[in-house]
């Protein structure tokens, strides 16, 4: 990224402090305050005034940040942008998934392609209903032709995260062999791969119901995790911190050209992604999404980094604008 681009985030940064800023760009940084917003349940943890006092240490040590520039050698200065850059492509990531996660740009999966087959990277996939799949490689999804019509149903083999779309009357029903997953509006993570006897559901937050053959064999709530054996029919439930850290792994970047990035975010969101310029396939970036955004939240935390802009254009991505160096 160049020391331009750097300089504008900066500045964006020194305009919402000092009141400058439009109301876009205001928007755009009091989102930075969900950072703390994806741990499970904060509210638990900190009250209100905690929490407004931790965002105000945050702003204020960016201002300190942003201050200090204009007396530090060019060296020092250079450091300065390039950690202030990082740090708003992980913030980003995660305001992004806030704020956009009923983006409407983002066309789903159709429920005629039935299987999204194994693969050697992380897929995401959007349901009709909204709902949000991120699935391991070599793991298979299979979606019921009338998936969001009389019921919501699928079937999982190998590991997938799902963040549920809320609907009171209508169930999500996941099949994991013998193991049958229901939930109303959650998110959770489950782990079947055929080659192991232990099948294993963990609850971020919601509330999940896990049924045998016969009988229901757990009704877990959010930090909850339970594993079934399929050899002995045996089961524990324990209290665990959900951190699904595998659907990071191909998203996670260290001064990666954004050709690289856009080979990458082209398998995972099964969707084409061209540049309109090759000087634009040089920008660089580190940083790390948290796995569950979209390809259209994906792509506007790193156009805003960049200083360039991205448009659907039937089933390809188009993104252009301003070289960096």
């Amino acid at each position: 990224m160049s020391l331009e681009n750097k300089t504008h985030f900066l500045k964006l940064v020194a305009r919402y402090l000092n009141g400058s800023a439009t109301e876009q760009e205001r928007k755009t940084m009091e989102s930075y305050y969900e950072l703390f917003n994806e741990a499970p349940d904060p509210e638990d943890s900190c009250d209100p005034t905690d929490m407004a006092d931790l965002g105000t240490e945050m702003k204020e040590g960016i201002d300190r940040r942003i201050q200090s520039l204009e007396s530090r050698s060019t060296f020092w200065r250079k450091q300065s942008f390039q950690l202030a850059a990082t740090l708003l492509l992980l913030i980003g990531a995660i305001w992004l998934y806030k704020t956009y996660q009923t983006a409407k740009t983002v066309q789903p999966i159709r429920e005629s392609r039935l299987a999204v087959k194994p693969g050697l990277i992380n897929r995401f996939i959007l349901l009709s209903d909204g709902t949000k799949v991120v699935l391991h490689g070599h793991s298979q999804l299979q979606v019921d032709p009338d998936f969001n019509k009389k019921q919501r149903t699928v079937h999982l083999t190998g590991e997938a995260y799902f963040d549920v779309a809320h609907q009171a009357h209508s169930p999500f029903v996941i099949y994991t062999g013998q193991i049958k997953t229901t939930v109303l509006g959650t998110a959770f993570n489950i782990k079947a791969w055929p080659q192991q006897k232990d099948i294993t559901v963990s609850v971020a937050r919601g509330k999940v119901k896990v049924e045998g053959p016969n009988k229901v064999l757990a009704l877990l709530t959010s930090d909850k995790q339970f594993t079934y054996n399929t050899e002995n029919a045996t089961s524990n439930e324990k209290l665990i911190e959900i951190t699904p850290t595998w659907m990071q792994d191909d998203v996670t970047f260290d001064d990666l050209p954004f050709k690289d990035i856009a080979s990458i975010l082209s398998k995972r969101y099964m969707q084409s992604i061209q540049f309109a310029s090759p000087e634009l396939e040089k920008c660089r970036f580190t940083g790390r999404f948290t796995g569950t955004e979209t390809l259209e939240e994906a792509l506007k935390t790193l156009t805003i980094t960049s200083n360039s802009q991205f448009k659907f254009d039937n089933d390809r991505v188009i993104i252009y604008g301003e070289k960096c160096d």
